[in-house]
């Protein structure tokens, strides 16, 4: 784990649906993270920063190559389950890589490549962390 994760400055939710995911990455997790703000050049050449929001806004993308029928499987029910993720609809949990649990939602569509030999591909996922439990 690292000295500082996004964990250390977002603030506490609850989900709205008490379900985890808690599914091993295949590849690298891309961590994005950013606050909104924009920034304007003066006249005079000096750069002048305007905060939006005083919220820090957390993504996680996070790849799934080669996976079980199964896996792929609780990937798709994640998303497409009412009871679920619902789409982009629904927060619930994600156990991360740094061995927190964010409470997230989907941020974009789901697709997979379904592979011969019952492997499946989900390029990736874009979750988008809503808060920390």
């Amino acid at each position: 784990m690292a000295a500082a994760e996004p964990y250390d400055y977002i603030d506490a939710a609850s989900a709205d649906k008490d379900e985890t995911l808690n599914l091993d990455a295949r590849g690298d997790v891309k961590e994005h993270v950013f606050k909104r703000q924009a920034v304007h050049e003066m006249d005079d050449g000096a750069d002048r920063v305007v905060t939006l929001a005083a919220k820090w806004q957390v993504f996680f993308y996070i790849p799934f190559s080669a996976l079980t029928e199964s896996d792929s499987g609780t990937l798709l029910d994640f998303y497409m389950n009412t009871d679920k993720g619902n789409g982009k609809a629904n927060t619930f949990k994600y156990v991360h890589g740094d061995g927190h649990t964010y409470v997230v939602r989907f941020d974009d569509d789901y697709e997979r490549l379904l592979r011969l030999g019952g492997y499946h591909t989900v390029e990736g996922i874009l979750l988008k962390a809503e808060g920390k439990i």
